[in-house]
């Protein structure tokens, strides 16, 4: 991986005053493939959403705090969202990864990924998980290339 900048690509940390609105839009477009509960519903999947970001937690309805939360930033508008955490003292996990629509096709998501590789290594992780739907095969074409 590159070496490690704390701004590669406009990526930086997440900021709820800022952002909060952004990532709810990414979210609004692309809902489906972002829940893991298909019994969430695109209206009930922005409850969702606010306590994710309100209390960086990996799970639903518990206030874990475990999140790293980061966007990508370009001419000061955000495109892209990344969520990762811990699942164990060796093992990372990329919950999210999200690019905004019409951002799509310029390496973006790329860049998150290898951000998030790059913090989870850094702080120790010899293993990173992620999970994607099946029928979504730009992620899944863009994870393999980056050998999951």
């Amino acid at each position: 991986f590159p070496s490690h900048d704390k701004n590669v690509h406009g990526i930086r940390l997440y900021n709820p005053v800022t952002d909060k609105q952004a990532i709810h839009k990414m979210f609004a477009d692309e809902w489906y493939w972002l829940v893991s509960d298909y019994t969430i519903e695109r209206d009930t999947s922005k409850h969702y959403v606010n306590f994710m970001l309100d209390n960086k937690s990996s799970v639903q309805y518990e206030k874990r705090n475990d999140l790293t939360l980061k966007v990508l930033e370009k001419d000061g508008k955000v495109v892209g969202f990344s969520a990762t955490y811990y699942k164990s003292k060796l093992v990372g996990h990329i919950l999210f990864i999200v690019v905004d629509k019409d951002a799509r096709g310029k390496g973006y998501a790329k860049a998150l990924v290898n951000d998030a590789l790059q913090n989870l290594f850094a702080q120790g992780c010899v293993k990173v998980s992620l999970d994607t739907r099946t029928g979504n095969t730009r992620a899944r074409s863009l994870y393999s290339s980056l050998g999951f």
